[in-house]
């Protein structure tokens, strides 16, 4: 085997585990949250501008439902690298990581006020942490994924 190939097969492994284990802390970080967990809740929301008061509170629900979809970007990566067999179309792979990377870069830019690299509310708990973690994890999450495809 070249030398080439085996950096390739490497690269794919090193990114393809590091979405998997940030997928799988998030869904882990959501299901703590959706049995009571506080820990690092007041960062996550951002606040309305006039107020303490969270932007918007998840239910239950919802705030599992976002663990099961990190959870399924799990399934999907390593599907991909075909680390793991499921039975879905090659295709769908292909597009559903486009649409993972996709996703994942429109965060990072956010809605030009509470979220992302241009939004214009700043001084919150969230924007810090928006700023320093969340919009940069994003945009690595986006550009790993969009790597992935390029190098499959």
């Amino acid at each position: 085997m070249r030398i080439y190939r085996k950096i390739i097969l490497f690269l794919v492994s090193l990114l393809s585990s590091f979405l998997s284990f940030v997928f799988l802390f998030i869904a882990g970080i959501h299901i703590y949250w959706g049995f009571g967990g506080e820990w690092g809740k007041d960062a996550v929301l951002p606040k309305i501008e006039t107020s303490d008061r969270p932007l918007f509170i998840p239910g239950l629900a919802a705030t599992l439902l976002v663990a099961v979809v990190f959870i399924i970007g799990v399934f999907l990566v390593q599907s991909f690298v075909s680390n793991i067999t499921l039975p879905i179309p090659s295709s769908i792979l292909y597009y559903g990581m486009i649409f993972q990377g996709t996703v994942f870069f429109l965060r990072s830019i956010g809605e030009f006020r509470y979220v992302g690299f241009f939004k214009t509310q700043k001084g919150t708990l969230f924007s810090y942490w928006d700023d320093r973690l969340f919009s940069p994890l994003c945009l690595t999450v986006s550009l790993f994924s969009f790597a992935l495809i390029y190098l499959k």
